[in-house]
């Protein structure tokens, strides 16, 4: 029975003047404390109901505070990813410059060597001139020192017919006549000798020349050998730099389409609201699951929005990650760079792996060495597939959730973060910026034009 109905009942009793006036008081002091132990009972039922709310609110704001940590280490790997193609880039554009001064250098001493090949050709026009001009000379001057010793011949033997005559019917002057005619023969029996000698110079000397020629046409051989050889190297070099061309725009084509996608990720704020919107249907499918319901708590849309988002863009980082894999390059840097790393701390020995139950925070936010977190982003696509995984756990009752993570916490990690991103872009020599937080409070917001 209400207050109220023991008030009525009590002044019908005193109106009817039936009753004591300390029974009267004693019922209405049992009725007020009656109310009063009622009120107390529904105000601390009201205070527990607001308790259990609280802790339901503190639950889902830490599972809130891991998704956002996932979705900055998310974005910090993807950073280093960008920097890492632009560092590649960088070394493309390096190897395109100095294959380009490569052909210059080539093409110079292609047109030094013409230069050289034109001389050549006229010096040997030149000599071959010269030679049949002197071959001509000689075998005119041969000819003429034939006709000469036949002559000289035929006049000898005419001497020795008329000698031999006069023998015969001149007087006794016939020995100095005789001896003035052997004085002749052998005079021109030396003339004779002199111009063989003459003749055997000029031979040798033809034949030197013959040899010179040859040498010019082995000379002009090499260099025409030579001249090829340096046209298939220019070619090879040629097809190298349109390769490495093509390699350029591909990678520059990529960057674009990147940094497009970050600043659509980073331009508006509806990443707080997105977790409001995770906060109030996890809330309120705490309240039904306390009223009766007895069922797994349904995917809010929200949520399987949110798991899509970051699938697509797992697969989207997974192809560039792919790509720049298969880039010979980058793989030569990264095994140099383990075997430096090998060498340098040959007794370390990795941390055990933590069971998979054990805390919601996934493997690629665990504290790695400098060195592993330069090629840390190998393992991006399993670590984005498990936060995918996490984030299915969102407003359950079955997963337990970390406590509350101090400001000062949430900030140590942060600037952890910070710190692994710039010792991995130290070891392709470039500077990346720090993240800005309202940037990341955004990324999340429009991650829905990934999968169009």
């Amino acid at each position: 029975m209400s207050l109220a109905e023991n008030v009525a009942q009590l002044l019908q009793t005193l109106s009817s003047g039936s009753a004591d006036e300390a029974a009267i008081v004693a019922s209405i002091d049992a009725a007020i404390m009656e109310h009063t132990h009622a009120a107390v009972g529904q105000a601390r039922r009201e205070n527990e109901q607001l308790q259990l709310s609280f802790e339901s609110l503190q639950k889902e704001h830490a599972a809130a505070i891991t998704i956002f940590m996932d979705l900055q280490a998310q974005l910090d790997s993807t950073m280093i990813s960008a920097s890492r193609t632009r560092e590649a880039m960088s070394e493309v554009e390096y190897e395109r410059e100095s294959l380009r001064l490569d052909v210059e250098k080539l093409s110079k001493e292609k047109s030094v060597l013409q230069q050289q090949q034109k001389e050549l050709q006229e010096r040997l026009q030149q000599e071959t001139g010269n030679y049949e001009e002197l071959k001509a000379d000689w075998k005119s001057k041969e000819i003429k020192y034939l006709d000469t010793i036949k002559s000289q011949r035929r006049a000898t033997r005419d001497v020795r017919l008329e000698v031999s005559e006069f023998q015969r019917t001149l007087s006794p002057e016939r020995d100095t006549v005789t001896a003035s005619r052997r004085a002749s023969a052998i005079n021109d029996e030396v003339q004779s000798r002199l111009l063989r000698s003459q003749i055997t110079e000029r031979d040798s000397k033809i034949l030197h020349l013959t040899e010179k020629v040859t040498q010019l046409e082995t000379a002009v051989g090499e260099m025409t050998k030579s001249q090829l050889q340096l046209k298939q190297q220019t070619k090879t070099l040629e097809k190298m730099n349109s390769e490495l061309e093509q390699q350029n725009a591909v990678l520059k084509t990529e960057n674009e389409s990147y940094e497009v996608l970050l600043y659509g990720k980073t331009k508006n704020g509806e990443f707080v609201s997105l977790l409001h919107n995770n906060l109030d249907s996890s809330l309120g499918s705490e309240i039904v699951a306390r009223g009766g319901d007895t069922d797994a708590t349904p995917e809010t849309p929200n949520e399987k929005q949110l798991k899509s988002e970051v699938k697509a863009l797992t697969m989207y980082i997974d192809k560039i990650l792919n790509k720049m894999m298969t880039n010979p390059e980058v793989a030569a840097i990264l095994l140099m760079e383990s075997d430096i790393d090998a060498a340098e701390k040959p007794d370390e020995i990795p941390p055990s792996p933590s069971p998979p139950s054990v805390s919601l925070t996934p493997s690629y936010l665990a504290p790695t060495s400098p060195s592993k977190n330069r090629s840390s982003f190998l393992a991006f696509p399993s670590a984005a597939i498990e936060m995918v995984r996490s984030v299915s756990g969102l407003g359950s009752s079955s997963n337990p959730a970390p406590p509350l993570p101090s400001n000062a916490d949430v900030e140590g990690r942060v600037e952890g973060s910070s710190n692994d991103k710039s010792k991995r872009s130290s070891f392709f020599g470039g500077s990346s910026s720090g993240v800005d937080m309202s940037r990341v409070l955004s990324s999340s917001g429009r991650m829905k034009n990934v999968e169009e």
